[in-house]
C-alpha cells in the first residue's frame, strides 16, 4: 500500500495547530479537546461531589 499522506521532513515535529499536515496532528488536537472537556466536566461535577471516574461508572450503570 502506498501512503499518500505528506510526511514531515526529518527535523520537523507535529503540532496541534490547524493546518498541520503531520499525520500526528489529529491526535494532538484530540488530546487538547479531551483535556478541555475533562476540565469543564470536573468543574461541573464538583458541586455534586462526583469525580469523572465516578461519572463514568454511573454512565455504564
Amino acid at each position: 500500500m502506498i501512503d499518500d499522506a505528506p510526511h514531515p521532513s526529518a527535523g520537523s515535529r507535529a503540532t496541534d495547530r490547524p493546518g498541520d499536515a503531520s499525520p500526528f496532528a489529529l491526535g494532538l488536537l484530540l488530546r487538547r479537546a479531551h483535556w478541555r472537556v475533562a476540565g469543564v466536566m470536573t468543574e461541573a461535577l464538583r458541586p455534586l461531589g462526583i469525580e469523572l471516574r465516578h461519572f463514568a461508572v454511573l454512565l455504564v450503570l
